[in-house]
């Protein structure tokens, strides 16, 4: 007994009908009628058509002994493995039902490893070249090895006849070539099942419907392409995916070389759907190898029709080349939809289709990602999302009206997808990243190219300043990267006659930090350095006063050495705060205080002649511009407890004085309180070292010791004030009708004449 291989064994199911099969033999046989044996293993080579029939009726492996030529349907109604031994099958049919070679549903024909060459070909109908009959359901295809030729007029070149459902298609080896209505899969009104690529050399043609995949009404399983050398071209369809009003499940492309060409609708995808059924898609994901999709008379390269996916376009890997026709993108859809573009990794290009322009949006090109549409409402249309690991270059068809990422004429407002780059975005020579108003593009990687519109994030304007130079103009450049290296712009190089030019510096006096090709652009502003000409200068600044309160002045100060003439700047984070000329070595201006808070003030000296005096920059100052706050909480809530927190902490005794000084110089503001239970006075400025009290108003207060007590609104510092209040002289008065009030010059004198002690301790910084 000879034992099968795994491929060559039928499956338990056939095993009835294959007895039937063997007993139907003997009948024949005693009637004069020559059958072929019910089973067979490793029979002897086949050296006709007849005993080619016989043996694959048998099942298991058949190889040929010479060339073999036949005129009529080869069936395949059990598993079998056919090697070629390098010898030549031809089988070709005319008749409108038939396949060449036509597999049974349930089993599996397999072209084996061996050398040698198989052409198929159903010339005259609507069956395929190898796979199945005209309204007939047929099994699996997989083609190992040899040299494959199929043809079909209507139905698929390998896959599916018209009308019936057939199995899963497999090519693992050898070079492939299946011409027909759909080169691979199903052609009309069919079905197949899973398309998997993963070597050989395969090249599809579908004359009518598509190359690899679904034609019009059909339905086929996933399509994935692991490996060998694919080259799918539609004469009227979609080149790899679904047709028109056809189905698909996902397409995915792990490696070797694929190139897909479709005709008025996707390269790679899905076609536009007819009325009576819409096309339906699964995901599109491409994760490595060399990839290029194209398509001619309208479609994108990648992408879909005018019927949604139910997936997304995910690229992760390889090298893909995608360009659109017409008004078609590169990658995107046509149409009314929102496509989810990902692209995380790899090396992608996308073009747009270009046309013409016309009267309508469709005859104005597509972008190189994006959608185009006759729809002329705006809103957003999908997601893009550019992985760090990605570089993608985008061109649109029609540069002048078309974006290089959005819809097909931006001028109409067609919207814009919510765009999110974190790798490298290539805008093409020519074509611009039109944003339109109220859309923005999230750039936390690099974009190369010209931009029009809003980009947050890594978003720079940068600007090339010639301090000191004679007719200078300032250059800015919008920079859409972190460093000048990662936009892929150069950098710069000014000249002038007499010195030569150093460094582009944060600083004009040439001491901070350089720009390189590498260096983070979070200044925005540069300064050309010269090789040193003159003499050098040395600036004094000063101001005012170091603490201040808001809306008060400040006056800026500089002493230049020598004595020179020329401009002076100061600055501070936020940017230019004041400057003017400096006549003599000498300038002072007295400006309003920057807004509140810590503030570093530059100074930075231009003499009027560089060629004899060097530019020169002050020690950075300090200015502390406090605001006026609200009036916080009381130290404590009466005076027992104040009293006692002061003898907690120990707080020292100070002499009093008719006018409070105040020791802390951060403080422009101080709250007031009286005691015994804790009246607010209001907040009181602080003044050339003192509290200014002149408006400052008490209440009625009972004759006997009571307590003013000061709070630091910057430090939080305490100052407590006892002093008493002596009883009246009796004298007849009228009722009080309110609260009456004594002036703080009333107080003055109540101190002076009481001697007031003064208690000062530190408080932790309050929060108002």
């Amino acid at each position: 007994m000879t034992t099968l291989r795994a491929d060559e064994r039928t499956p338990a199911s056939s095993a009835p009908s294959r007895l039937f099969a063997a007993g139907l033999a003997l009948l024949l046989a005693a009637a004069g009628v020559v059958a072929g044996p019910a089973a067979a293993a490793s029979a002897a080579p086949v050296s006709d058509f007849a005993a080619l029939q016989a043996a694959l009726t048998a099942g298991g492996t058949v190889e040929l002994a010479n060339d073999i030529t036949g005129g009529q349907q080869l069936e395949v109604p059990v598993n079998a493995v056919l090697e070629l031994s390098g010898h030549t099958l031809t089988v070709t049919v005319t008749g409108i039902w038939d396949a060449a070679i036509f597999v049974h549903s349930g089993a599996t024909f397999t072209v084996g490893t061996s050398a040698g060459t198989l052409h198929a070909e159903s010339t005259g109908g609507e069956g395929a070249g190898i796979g199945g009959r005209l309204l007939a359901d047929s099994g699996n295809i997989v083609i190992n090895g040899g040299t494959v030729t199929a043809r079909s007029g209507y139905g698929a070149g390998i896959g599916a006849g018209n009308e019936g459902n057939g199995g899963n298609i497999e090519i693992n080896g050898g070079i492939v070539s299946s011409t027909g209505g759909t080169g691979i899969g199903a052609a009309q009104e069919s079905s197949a099942g899973d398309i998997t690529i993963t070597g050989g050399t395969v090249t599809a043609i579908g004359t009518y419907y598509t190359a690899i995949g679904s034609g019009t009404y059909s339905t086929v399983g996933d399509i994935t392409i692991s490996g060998g050398h694919v080259t799918a071209t539609s004469g009227a369809d979609t080149g790899i995916g679904a047709g028109r009003s056809a189905t698909a499940g996902d397409i995915l492309i792990s490696g070797g070389t694929v190139i897909a060409t479709g005709h008025d609708t996707a390269g790679i995808g899905a076609g536009p759907s007819f009325p009576a059924r819409a096309s339906q898609l699964g995901s599109i994901t491409i994760s490595g190898g060399s990839v290029t999709a194209s398509t001619i008379y309208g479609g994108p390269g990648i992408g879909v029709g005018n019927d949604p996916m139910t997936g997304i376009i995910t690229i992760s890997g390889g090298t893909v080349r995608a360009t659109g026709s017409r008004e078609g993108p590169g990658i995107g859809a046509t149409g009314t939809q929102n496509p989810t573009i990902v692209i995380s990794g790899g090396n992608v290009t996308a073009i747009g289709g270009g046309y013409r322009p016309g009267p309508s949006p469709l005859d104005r090109g597509g972008p190189g990602i994006g959608m185009s549409t006759s729809v002329t409402s705006p809103g957003p249309i999908g997601t893009v999302t550019i992985g760090a690991a990605a570089t993608v270059t985008v061109q649109s068809g029609f540069p002048t009206v078309t974006s290089a990422i959005g819809a097909s004429d931006a001028s109409l407002g067609l919207g814009f997808p919510a765009v999110t780059n974190s790798g490298t975005l290539i805008i093409a020579s020519g074509s611009t990243l039109m944003i339109p108003s109220g859309s923005s593009v999230a750039n936390q990687g690099a974009i190369r190219g010209t931009v029009d519109g809003s980009v947050t994030g890594n978003s720079y304007r940068v600007t090339f300043g010639q301090p000191g130079v004679p007719g200078a103009v300032s250059t800015v450049i919008p920079v859409y990267a972190e460093t000048f290296a990662a936009s892929g712009i150069s950098i710069p190089t000014p000249s002038r006659v007499g010195p030569a030019f150093v460094e582009w510096n944060s600083r004009v006096t040439g001491v901070g930090t350089t720009l390189t090709p590498t260096t983070p652009l979070s200044t925005s502003t540069w300064s050309a350095i010269w090789t040193p000409v003159g003499d050098p200068t040395t600036t004094t600044a000063a101001i005012s006063a170091p603490v201040v309160a808001a809306g008060s002045t400040v006056t800026l100060t500089a002493t230049i050495s020598p004595a020179v003439d020329g401009t002076i700047a100061f600055s501070n984070e936020a940017g230019a705060l004041a400057g003017g000329v400096v006549t003599g070595g000498e300038f002072s201006l007295t400006v309003v205080a920057p807004a509140a808070g810590l503030h570093t003030i530059s100074a930075v000296f231009t003499p009027s002649d560089t060629n004899l005096y060097r530019p020169s920059d002050a020690t950075p100052m300090t200015l502390l511009v406090n605001a006026k706050k609200a009036q916080g909480s009381p130290p404590a809530p009466d005076t027992s407890e104040l009293l006692r927190l002061a003898a907690l902490n120990g707080w020292t005794t100070v002499a009093s004085s008719p006018s409070l000084a105040w020791a802390q110089p951060t403080d422009s503001f101080v709250d007031a309180w009286v005691y015994s239970s804790p009246v607010a006075l209001g907040v009181l400025p602080v003044v050339g070292g003192r509290v200014d009290a002149s408006a400052l108003t008490l209440p009625t207060l009972a004759p006997g010791l009571h307590h003013l007590v000061f709070v630091g609104q910057t430090t939080g510092a305490v100052t407590i004030v006892p002093f008493t209040v002596a009883a009246a002289p009796t004298a007849p008065t009228l009722p009080a009708t309110g609260t009456d009030v004594a002036p703080w010059g009333i107080l003055a004198g109540v101190l002076l004449l009481a001697g007031v002690a003064m208690i000062v301790r530190q408080r932790g910084l309050r929060t108002i």
